[in-house]
């Protein structure tokens, strides 16, 4: 969530936890440094009369005391700022929101009683924001704003004309310039495909809003991810704002990063080297492969189980129970456990989806904790009885006689049962909906089992279960004829990669046959996906099966995709019938 704060929001934050030090954090102290740090609002308590309000008010050393930390009311009030600047529409967390959020409810928090007694109230900030941006057309709820209506009317007005002038003239510079914001749409994450195709015009560049530079062609997605100077580190705390953080502001932004930057997902050389060799050799082609026949097993036993019916819906009936009874069987986890198990990983993949609300890290936390404590005991049990199972191996000592701390051990099993199952569960379902929707390639398909290999390799290019991942820059750097600076993050479109006509011919054509397909959704490099040997092998033996069992399948509804995601990609639901 710090990563949606805007830079002067995060300068206050910094600057009062530096004057707080070992103290506790008022929503006094939060607002004077947002007051000082922060144009727009600051202009806005100008607009009030109330830029003084709290400078001559409580004496503050009185005011900190305590544990370090936020304060209750303070944190409920940064609750709400999240969800005011939700509910305007704002992508960005400002100061502005902040200050709405003490006046929303003012007697719950020391700056709130302070800016009340200033004759500051929830109408008159919320209309003196709207009439410092003319441009808003949502009003904070509750406040009425004069000639909003005209506003909204002069927009449609507007938008209507632009239709028109694209319809008849057909003008490329009656398009609008976007930033890659626009992937957070429902209709985009739907089918971001098009919207990859424009990004790559321009295959590397910088976008303001995001802070972050953007990179969609092939040859550049690739060769980025096998650039060692780029940092996957996306959760330390250097990634986090351009000055160290302070303590109290670790505590309570770091709570779960603290978490994900000791995984091996989220490690550069050498941690990275040292954690992945301890369970490589469980995920080699070799190994996988003798599972082979305990896969098959599983597989026909849950089809068996909706043959009956003539439908299922495949995702929650075998997209999403047959990776994840697979990666507990090598994490040594009990199945009985499987609907806890499954929790977890859905929380935990919402947390590293590139943005997410306060009120699901706070969800995302207490999962990440009840994970944290299962582990434990289960490390406990291993070193009494250790087995061939994954937690097992990364409890051994490396190559050198070191071993992992219990809690590398504890963030690496949970990493392994989340990415263990999410992404082949998304990985079938998309490439069961691109075949049941292509009736020409499911029969080739049906009557050349042979080319399954094959097919699952275009399920990958075609539509990859993860879409976008990060990087962070280690040093300034001059990269294809940009100026990249240490700090600044890189966003990797490996579908918009895949999806290339400079690599693929016909790249949005769905063909099974294709040779050669090079994609890049595994990655590329070092961090090349550990579980890829898995993930082939599992989505290989679900679609053999099903284009066994049933070979008539179908689609009875209307594919559901993931809405509002941008990260990752495949079908919420699946419907299919047979007869």
């Amino acid at each position: 969530m710090w990563r949606r704060f805007d830079e002067g929001l995060k300068r206050a934050i910094l600057s009062a936890a530096e004057e707080a030090k070992d103290k506790r954090l008022t929503t006094t102290l939060l607002f004077q440094r947002v007051n000082a740090e922060c144009a727009e609002a600051a202009r806005l308590l100008r607009r009030l009369n109330a830029s003084a309000a709290l400078t001559d008010g409580e004496d503050l050393h009185e005011a900190l005391g305590g544990a370090l930390g936020l304060t209750p009311e303070a944190r409920a009030v940064f609750e709400r700022t999240y969800q005011i600047a939700a509910d305007l529409g704002d992508w960005s967390v400002r100061g502005e929101h902040f200050l709405l959020a003490l006046v929303q409810n003012p007697e719950t928090s020391d700056a709130g009683r302070a800016l009340a007694r200033a004759g500051v109230n929830w109408a008159s900030a919320g209309a003196a924001l709207m009439a410092m941006q003319p441009r808003r057309l949502r009003a904070p709820e509750g406040v009425a704003v004069p000639g909003l209506a005209a506003r909204r009317l002069k927009k449609g007005v507007r938008a209507a004309v632009g239709r028109a002038a694209r319809l008849t003239l057909g003008a490329p510079r009656y398009r609008k310039s976007f930033t890659a914001y626009a992937l957070f749409h429902d209709r985009t994450a739907r089918n971001p495909y098009p919207m990859y195709s424009w990004m790559r015009r321009k295959p590397v560049f910088w976008d303001p809003r995001m802070r972050q530079w953007v990179v969609t062609g092939y040859a550049d997605v690739s060769a980025a991810l096998a650039e060692n100077r780029l940092s996957l580190r996306s959760f330390s705390p250097s990634v986090l704002s351009d000055e160290e953080l302070a303590p109290i502001v670790q505590q309570e932004f770091r709570l779960l990063p603290g978490h994900l930057d000791r995984q091996m997902l989220f490690q550069d050389a050498p941690d990275q080297v040292r954690q992945r060799a301890q369970v490589a050799k469980r995920f080699t082609p070799r190994v996988i492969g003798e599972m082979r026949a305990q896969m098959e097993l599983l597989v026909e036993e849950m089809l068996d189980g909706a043959a009956g019916r003539g439908r299922m819906e495949l995702i929650a009936d075998l997209a999403v129970p047959f990776p994840i009874v697979v990666i507990m069987r090598l994490l040594g986890l009990p199945e009985g456990e499987r609907a806890r198990f499954k929790k977890w990983s859905v929380d935990y993949f919402t947390h590293i989806t590139f943005e997410t609300t306060l009120e699901q890290d706070v969800v995302t936390y207490q999962s990440i904790r009840e994970a944290s404590e299962y582990f434990l005991s289960v490390i406990e049990e291993r070193r009494e009885n250790p087995g061939g199972d994954l937690i097992s191996l990364l409890l051994q000592p490396d190559d050198q006689g070191e071993r992992l701390s219990d809690q590398d051990v504890i963030s690496n099993s949970m990493m392994l049962l989340a990415t263990g199952h999410e992404n082949t569960t998304r990985l079938i379902g998309a490439g069961v909906a691109a075949l049941l929707t292509r009736p020409d390639q499911w029969t080739m398909l049906r009557n050349d089992p042979s080319l399954i290999a094959g097919a699952v390799e275009e399920f990958l290019r075609f539509d990859c279960p993860v879409q976008w991942v990060v990087r962070h820059l280690r040093v300034d750097l001059e990269w294809r004829g940009h100026s990249m600076k240490k700090g600044q993050g890189v966003f990797l479109g490996l579908a918009a990669a895949n999806r290339d006509p400079a690599q693929f011919p016909d790249p949005d054509r769905f063909d099974i046959t294709r040779e050669p397909n090079r994609h890049v959704a595994f990655g590329y490099g070092s961090h090349f996906c550990l579980g890829a040997a898995l993930g082939r092998l599992e989505t290989q033996i679900v679609v053999s099966a099903l284009i066994a069992r049933f070979p008539t399948l179908k689609l009875e509804e209307p594919i559901e995709w993931l809405d509002s995601v941008i990260a990752f990609r495949g079908p919420k639901s699946l419907d299919v019938r047979w007869n």
